[in-house]
């Protein structure tokens, strides 16, 4: 049985019904794309989504019930517990430590060698430089509009 609930509640809800399926007798499998690379150092836990061309590095330990999107780069010795959810093109650096219940958004990142606390909220093209405590949400500011238009823009700099 393969659990797929998404990130509501902090991943709580998909963390519940794992442990209510094992609790009946359920084995839980992974779902892994054929495109994903995971070396063969990677410890995986069950109970995991990941999809088509995410990479986890040598030394690699992943927990259960994670969700792992597509173009997720996990650097090497990277430790995830049980029930995140890393959305697309997220890229953690090697030796990273995350907790229980942490959501990525859309290409956000983590530093080498950072601790991430448990159900810390990353959002979209945030990158998170230094450790956080438990339940910690980092957010980025909005891309600003410039006012010039574009081929003006790019004839200043230089490029065409």
């Amino acid at each position: 049985m393969l659990i797929a609930v998404g990130y509501v509640g902090m991943n709580s809800i998909r963390l519940e019904r794992a442990a209510e399926a094992r609790a009946k007798g359920y084995k839980l499998i992974n779902y892994i794309d054929k495109s994903a690379r995971l070396y063969p150092s990677t410890d995986l836990g069950d109970n995991n989504v990941i999809l088509e061309y995410a990479v986890l590095h040598p030394g690699s330990q992943v927990g259960s019930a994670n969700f792992i999107g597509s173009n997720v780069n996990l650097g090497h010795g990277t430790q995830l517990a049980d029930g995140c959810w890393l959305n697309s093109g997220v890229a953690i650096g090697g030796e990273v430590r995350l907790g229980h219940g942490c959501v990525f958004g859309m290409n956000a990142s983590a530093a080498h060698g950072i601790s991430v606390g448990e159900k810390t909220f990353v959002a979209a093209n945030t990158f998170l430089a230094d450790s956080s405590s438990e339940g910690a949400v980092f957010l980025s500011e909005r891309a600003i509009k410039h006012r010039l238009k574009s081929e003006t823009f790019l004839r200043l700099l230089g490029v065409v």
